[in-house]
This record gives C-alpha cells, sequence and structure tokens, in this order.
C-alpha cells in the first residue's frame, strides 16, 4: 500500500496539536488564577502577606513592659539594635503577657532566649576585613589573652552586659564629635614600622598623637601602654570625618577588665572583687561614688586635673 506524501507531517502537526492542549490544561490548573496581574507572582499574596500576625514586634512593645531596660540600651552603643534582634521574635511572648492568648500559647511557648554564648555575639563582633574599622570588632582568642588563665573559650556576656556593653555613663549620642581616627593596624597586618607621616602618596590618617603628644609620650610610660587609647576611648564613626569619643570613666567599665573572675589570670593584670574592694581598701562611705580613675589615675596617663608630667614623675 502506498502513503500518502504528507501523512507524516499531518501526524506531526496533529502531535503538537494535542500537546498545546496539554499543557494548556495543565497550566490552568497549576497557575494561581490572579498570577501575573500585577506582575510575575501571585497578586493575591500581598493581602494574605497583608493579613499574617507579624512575628517581630518592634521595640515599643518592649518598651510597654521593659521601659527600664529599653532606656539603658537607648544610652549605650547597642542603641541601634532591636531587641528582636538578639533575643528572637516576640509575637508569642507579647502575645501572652498581654493576655491575648486565643490560640492557647504557654508560658513556654511565650518565653524568650536570655542567654547568649559569644557565637551570637560574634555574628557582629568578629573582625572581618569586610567590615568597616569603625564598627567594633575582635578576634576573639585575641581580644581576652592578656587576661585569660587558661584556653577555654569565654563568653562575652561574662564582662560585658548585652543591654549596655561599655557601661557608658551618658547618653552615647552626646558623645563629643572628634576627628576621624585610623590607626595603622586598621588595615595593615602587620603593622609597617615606618611612620604614615614618612610614606610618600600616604592618605592621610589622624593619631592620637598627632594632637595629645603629651599624653601619648606618658602614657607609654604607664601599666595601661599594653593597650591602645582606643580601648578605653572608644569610637563610633558617624560621617566620613567625624567621630563620637566615649570618654568614659564609669566603675563597670573599669571593671570589664579589672574584676575577679574564674577565667582571668591574677598574675597578668590586676584584679579586684567587687565591691568588696572597698570594703577591703577602708574607702568611707562619702568617697564610694568616686569612679576608679579618680584614684588609680596615675596607671593610666595625665588627666585634666593640673598635674603635669614633671609633677608625676616627682
Amino acid at each position: 500500500m502506498r502513503h500518502r506524501r504528507t501523512t507524516h507531517l499531518t501526524r506531526g502537526f496533529t502531535l503538537l496539536v494535542l500537546g498545546g492542549l496539554a499543557y494548556q490544561g495543565i497550566r490552568v490548573q497549576l497557575v494561581p488564577a490572579t498570577f501575573g496581574e500585577l506582575g510575575t507572582y501571585r497578586a493575591a499574596a500581598l493581602a494574605e502577606i497583608a493579613a499574617e500576625q507579624p512575628l517581630f514586634q518592634g521595640r515599643d512593645a518592649c518598651n510597654e513592659c521593659h521601659e527600664d531596660i529599653v532606656d539603658t540600651v537607648r544610652k549605650d552603643t547597642h542603641r541601634t539594635v532591636n531587641c528582636e534582634d538578639c533575643h528572637g521574635p516576640a509575637q508569642l511572648h507579647v502575645a501572652y503577657q498581654m493576655g491575648e492568648d486565643d490560640e492557647g500559647i504557654t508560658a513556654e511557648m511565650a518565653l524568650l532566649p536570655k542567654e547568649k554564648d559569644r557565637a551570637l555575639c560574634l555574628l557582629c563582633h568578629r573582625r572581618l576585613r569586610a567590615r568597616p574599622v569603625s564598627f567594633p570588632q575582635i578576634d576573639p582568642d585575641e581580644h581576652v589573652a592578656f587576661l585569660r588563665r587558661d584556653g577555654a573559650a569565654v563568653d562575652c556576656v561574662e564582662c560585658h552586659s548585652p543591654h549596655e556593653p561599655i557601661f557608658l555613663l551618658t547618653d552615647a549620642e552626646s558623645a563629643r564629635l572628634h576627628p576621624v581616627i585610623r590607626e595603622c593596624f586598621h588595615c595593615h597586618d602587620p603593622v609597617p614600622e615606618t611612620p604614615v607621616a614618612e610614606v610618600e602618596g600616604h592618605v592621610p590618617v589622624f593619631q592620637c598623637i598627632d594632637c595629645h603628644g603629651e599624653l601619648v609620650e606618658d602614657f607609654e610610660k604607664r601599666p595601661h601602654s599594653i593597650v591602645s587609647c582606643a580601648t578605653c576611648h572608644l569610637y563610633t564613626q558617624v560621617s566620613d570625618t567625624a567621630d563620637r569619643i566615649f570618654k568614659n570613666g564609669n566603675v563597670k567599665f573599669c571593671l570589664l577588665c579589672h574584676e575577679e573572675k574564674p577565667f582571668k589570670d591574677p598574675a597578668a593584670i590586676p584584679l579586684v572583687r567587687w565591691p568588696a574592694h572597698l570594703d577591703e581598701e577602708e574607702i568611707a562611705a562619702v568617697d564610694r561614688e568616686k569612679t576608679c580613675i579618680q584614684c588609680h589615675w596615675e596607671k593610666i596617663h595625665l588627666m585634666s586635673w593640673g598635674e603635669t608630667a614633671e609633677e608625676t614623675d616627682r
């Protein structure tokens, strides 16, 4: 039997038509009804998302019950960090505390985590070259190397309160403006031996000794010379040309290093038991509000209440 020359074309065309119809039928079943009305997504999703109960409640919700803690956070350097960044979504917590427990929220379900290990802190504060030098960042082992008795990992909360990490006496936003500080170690590892002023074509940088030469020279003769100026005079950058410098004399700030802790080595750094130190030194009640530097300024550098280098050396 002789086949017509167009038979294969007819069969191929029929298969294409049947395939197209099958595709359209499947597409009708699988593609949502509102897909494409507002773009390449399901338009009805907008209303569904808007109807969802927010998981994150915001700092104002925390302020309803924890006003004192929120005020403390706003004063210190974590003022830009939302509570739920560390504690997690507070939806169930707020609903339970406010009596909105229609969904059967239990006290255990509503509990927010409080104790944090250093892994959480290091998500933001581990030293990375990709982070701006003005952002507080550390090498976790190097950070406490001069304090430690052993090599065990130490949680950040052993010294730093998450709500007030450096225990500022005054609001961080009111700290004095200061020219931007750039130390060699911010960009160089290891630090070059050649002074920056002698490097031809180097970008201008500001270092402490440029304006505070007498203080820096005096500081280098004191016990605190093992730390950098910025260890105590922490700063945060507010623009390309200005920082805010924290001139901190808070007792709690000094205790970050000097409070007696099991992991600290008393042979490496002077440690005190607090507040027992006040009784051991027989400090009168009227003097107990003094800051550490009012008694121990000679361990740091020249202070602003009148002494000179010559007077200090005598």
